[in-house]
């Protein structure tokens, strides 16, 4: 009985999850502002709405670099920000009281 049971609920969590995929579709994407270089094993964060992108690399060059950017999405702008003092690829970065 709880085979038939579990295997039921897995049914219906796979169904809700099918119709979740379908109103995702509906929504409309709108092109923004491309990231001024194009960046490989960056880290972000979220701050006061801004978007922030930091370190990572360039596919040309193949290394990482110290730089940081900022999306602002209500004027659609990318603003460089002060670079860090090493350069950094694949980190992780956590937002906790409004910093990174």
């Amino acid at each position: 009985m709880k085979k038939w049971f579990i295997v039921f609920f897995l049914f219906v969590i796979t169904l809700f999850q099918s119709l979740q995929t379908v109103s995702a579709e509906t929504v409309e994407w709108k092109e923004r502002a491309d990231l001024p270089e194009p960046r490989v094993g960056a880290s972000s964060g979220v701050v006061d709405g801004k978007i922030y992108v930091i370190g990572g690399g360039t596919v040309k060059s193949g290394t990482y670099g110290n730089q940081t950017f900022v999306y602002d999405p209500k004027t659609n702008e990318w603003t460089k920000k002060a670079d860090m003092p090493t350069e950094r690829g694949g980190a992780a970065t956590v937002t906790v009281d409004g910093k990174i």
